[in-house]
């Protein structure tokens, strides 16, 4: 702390009055990060936000000390009765209660002594408060599961308070049955460590154990009413918060309705919660309360009708639960993934009406975002029509006039039901005549030195549309130039279409938002004008202009185009724009966004017209090699079977009984089954020209003896929870963080000395001192954001560094993101930088390449995240003739080569050889899992 700082008490906070801003880093990045306000008077920081400082960030900014109090939690009377109350106090170190002082938010004075309560001292006490003033029981039990998700370890907690299972409903989801009957999944959403880059995504899960829901179904069935809570046997008992009943009491409702009623609300369950309780529970508050899950039944056309889910289509994914918090990193979730502004929302299908109406509102007050499950959505025009969805019921029959009351009476909007590849295989796409001849390039072609691996590859795009095939998959990994081979393929097929060789038709591209621009920007710097010739934009505020023409016009204009672009979204939610036209070419960009085969967005890009298809990803298998089965059955639809039979030939094999041959088998059949092959797909350690040379550094870095001990500690407790329930996950989370960093920061931050206590950390400056020495550029990817905040200070001091190092983590929007971005890119040129980054954060659509080093601090569970995380600097464009790639590993001195970095190592780099080598999934496996475990701590 300096004497530039000063720092005063203001209501709800602490005003600091700066002169010299480049000595506080911290509240630089404060500010840059929107936790804390600059005005007049000086950087203004709120309670909440300084009571998550750590220790040693509190003696920086010139403030009191942080309380070294404990917590002790009382409860007077039975929890399920009328009369319980909730006492909570302060304790000292010795056990003796803290009397006689006196709180203010964070400050809390005791006699002469002025204490800070960090968290989660400060946000237990403010839930005691909001306990103590709860009216009903309902309300109380329900916040004491918030209040009691917070208890730090060491609280002192009542017998009667540790033995309750008491849980609350925060949402629900639909387990549907036979004969459109269902029962309501609770759902909770659990607090996770707010230090965590996963607290950023907070992802609902099952309230109960299988037995205890089973006994609230029963009981909601044969209820009158929905009470506030349930005592479910077992010392199990579920809260649920007042919205939560009020949309159950419509589930209960309709579950006791006729046929037809339930169907309704089976195909569409929001809108119809909607409709019950928009007046009476905030919209806001509604779009929260059921989430949908993306498991909904997918094919071919065979009529118009309303798309409705498959038979317990909203059962969440049991699968995954064996994955801890921080192993799924939310990839894969149940939520549609939308791109607004380069930043990815997590969104339930059909609660996009919902935000939709939000953001007109918010428009109109003049309000920059809108909120929805914790995101910040901004609010454009952009936005509304990524998220838009048709909610006007229209008619059955669109040829037939309908009176005023038949309109109100019909169902949801008409859209293609498709014929089902799932149960058996339906629909085989067949191949075209086509009178063409593959070779040569386009003389539109701006761009002519192109790689050889791109010649080969638009070589093959007119290989495959000359002999007919239906469609293809580009699989190249990231940064090959996959958009530039496909521009120049379409732009050598309208060529042909000028000459008269082939019907002129429209190409219709479609990409996430945050990609439409680039697809512009690609084909300007590539091809002489006038490119692909005449662009309609079917997205944001140009879509709302094309609607307004009306269907003949509007479809017209569509076919005299010659190239389209438009969103996933937008063809889940509108349609009806794109049936009509026969499409020459459709080019799924970004194609895992369709990997779910039973998700409305792939039922409706499945559902296009035309003559060739090309899907687009450099990761065709993300999760499970099903994603590859959904891309290939938009692109070659009957190439691979149906479903059920690829599950049971290649999926389960291969990633159930570990059978990479099978793996291998599919990769064959999609290279030599027909001809040209079905895929295309290259990997930079092929050695491809145009790349900069890849060089890993494997660092092992023995332990020093106090982080030794702490990994002997935890291999102790780990033997002695050896067949406990989610045991075994604790034990890896704990070896994990372990073996990063032993202890936690003290009030100093991150010192010299806790530096030489990690080996990771000490390898880590290593590298940077000569990376320094070079005057070049490094990235860290750390996910961990208590030590990305130690990080920014301790590197400005340790370099002496003019500015800040820039840190990127899902806290960032993408406004800021794409700033940081382009200050890193420009900033310093030729001298030394860092830049600190969360792997999710930071694994796609951000290129770096004044970087060309890259180090892992702490590891992804998924070897592609990593892939991605590096591919940030190591790709077309990189100035450097070499990237360099980091994996610091922490060696015990006894575990030796079976410490826990490097069995997990080891695990990440046989998994992303058989993905690259085989196609299989790069997901980590339960029984991938417990053979790290087993290899770890071997047979104790």
């Amino acid at each position: 702390m300096t004497d530039t700082t000063r720092v005063f008490r203001k209501f709800g906070g602490f005003l600091f009055r700066v002169e010299n801003d480049v000595e506080q880093p911290l509240l630089r990045a404060l500010v840059a990060e929107d936790e804390a306000q600059s005005t007049a008077e000086g950087i203004f920081v709120p309670d909440a936000r300084i009571a998550s400082f750590a220790p040693w960030e509190l003696k920086q900014l010139g403030l009191p000390p942080a309380a070294p109090f404990r917590l002790q939690v009382r409860g007077e009377g039975a929890i399920a009765t009328e009369g319980f109350r909730l006492l909570v106090g302060l304790l000292r170190s010795d056990g003796r209660p803290v009397t006689g002082g006196r709180r203010d938010g964070v400050v809390f004075k005791s006699g002469s002594r002025e204490y800070l309560l960090l968290n989660p001292l400060y946000e237990v006490l403010e839930k005691a408060s909001s306990f103590s003033a709860a009216s009903t029981m309902d309300e109380r039990m329900s916040r004491w599961c918030d209040l009691r998700d917070l208890l730090p370890e060491g609280s002192v907690v009542d017998r009667q308070l540790q033995t309750i299972n008491l849980v609350r409903g925060d949402a629900f989801t639909l387990d549907i049955k036979p004969g459109a009957d269902f029962d309501p999944v609770l759902l909770t959403i659990s607090n996770i460590d707010a230090s965590d880059e996963r607290d950023e995504d907070r992802e609902p899960s099952e309230a109960l154990p299988e037995s205890s829901q089973e006994t609230f179904s029963e009981r909601f069935a044969k209820g009158q009413k929905v009470n506030g809570h349930y005592a479910l046997g077992g010392g199990w008992y579920v809260t649920l918060p007042k919205e939560t009943r009020s949309a159950l009491e419509v589930v209960r409702e309709i579950k006791r309705s006729p046929l037809n009623e339930r169907q309704a609300f089976i195909a569409n369950p929001h809108a119809v919660l909607k409709d019950h309780l928009k007046d009476t529970v905030d919209e806001k508050i509604i779009d929260s309360l059921f989430l949908e899950q993306e498991q909904f039944l997918s094919s071919r056309i065979k009529c118009l009708g309303v798309w409705q889910p498959k038979l317990c289509a909203y059962v969440p994914n049991k699968e995954m639960e064996w994955i801890p918090e921080d192993v799924v990193a939310f990839s894969g979730k149940q939520l549609v993934g939308v791109s607004i502004d380069n930043n990815y929302f997590n969104i339930a299908l059909d609660d996009a009406p919902q935000i939709v109406a939000e953001i007109e509102q918010a428009r109109a007050e003049g309000k920059q975002t809108v909120t929805y499950s914790g995101q910040s959505i901004p609010v454009s025009e952009e936005s509304q029509a990524a998220l838009r969805r048709l909610t006007e019921k229209k008619s059955s029959n669109p040829a037939t006039k309908q009176t005023e009351d038949e309109s109100e009476t019909g169902p949801e909007e008409l859209v293609p039901v498709l014929i089902d590849n799932l149960e058996e295989l339906g629909f085989t796409a067949n191949k075209r005549t086509t009178s063409v001849s593959p070779g040569g390039l386009p003389s539109s072609l701006k761009t002519t030195t192109l790689y050889p691996h791109q010649e080969q590859g638009i070589h093959w795009l007119q290989s495959s549309w000359a002999e007919g095939m239906p469609g293809v998959l580009l699989a190249d990994d990231m940064g090959l130039g996959k958009t530039l081979q496909v521009l120049t393929f379409l732009s050598w097929l309208k060529e042909q279409m000028e000459s008269g060789a082939q019907d002129e038709k429209p190409f219709l591209i479609v990409a996430p938002t945050g990609l439409l621009k680039n697809w512009e920007k690609e084909e300007k710097t590539h091809l002489l004008s006038p490119g692909l010739g005449t662009l309609i934009r079917a997205y944001g505020k140009d879509l709302k202009a094309l609607e307004e023409q009306g269907s003949y016009h509007r479809t017209q204009a569509l076919r005299e185009a010659d190239w389209v672009l438009t969103t996933y979204e937008t063809l889940r939610d509108r349609i009806h724009n794109f049936l009509p036209v026969d499409w020459a070419v459709v080019a799924l960009d970004e194609a895992q966004k369709i990997k779910n085969p039973a998700s409305r967005m792939t039922d409706m890009a499945k559902s296009l017209q035309a003559d060739f298809t090309i899907a687009i990803t450099g990761t065709p298998v993300e999760n499970s090699l099903q994603d590859l089965w959904s891309i290939m059955d938009a692109a070659h639809p009957g190439l691979l079977g149906a479903l059920k039979d690829f599950r049971n030939v290649y999926q389960k094999p291969a990633e159930e009984k570990g059978e990479v041959e099978r793996a291998r088998e599919l990769r064959r059949v999609l290279e030599e089954q027909v001809s040209p092959p079905a895929i295309l797909r290259r990997m930079k350690d092929e050695h491809l020209r145009g790349l900069p040379e890849r060089r890993e550094h494997v660092i092992k870095e023995h332990m020093p003896e106090a982080q030794a001990g702490a990994y002997s500690e935890s291999m102790n407790v780990g033997a002695q929870n050896k067949g406990r329930a989610g045991g075994m996950l604790e034990a890896i989370q704990s070896l994990r963080k372990v073996s990063l960093l032993a202890g936690d920061l003290s009030e100093k931050g991150l010192t010299n000395e806790l530096v030489a206590s990690s080996a990771r950390l000490s390898a880590t400056m290593r590298v940077l001192d000569q990376i320094k020495a070079k005057g070049e550029k490094a990235l860290i990817f750390i996910e961990f954001i208590n030590l990305q905040e130690a990080l920014i200070p301790y590197l400005t001091s340790r370099y002496s560094l003019d500015m800040p190092p820039l840190r990127i983590n899902g806290k960032i929007n993408s406004q800021a993101r794409q700033k940081m971005v382009d200050d890193f890119q420009t900033r310093l040129p030729n001298e030394f930088d860092v830049m600190l980054i969360s792997p999710k954060a930071g694994g796609v659509g951000l290129t770096l390449t004044a970087a060309n080093h890259v180090i892992h601090l702490s590891r992804w569970w998924n070897p592609a995240v990593e892939d991605q995380c590096t591919d940030r600097v190591y790709r077309i464009g990189q100035a450097h003739d070499e990237v360099h790639v980091y994996y610091p590993l922490a060696i015990h001195p006894d575990a030796g080569e079976h410490s826990f970095d490097l069995n997990l190592h080891k695990l990440l780099t046989r998994k992303r050889e058989l993905s690259h080598n085989v196609l299989a999934s790069p997901e980590v496996t339960k029984e991938e899992l417990g053979e790290l475990f087993r290899s770890t701590f071997g047979n104790i």
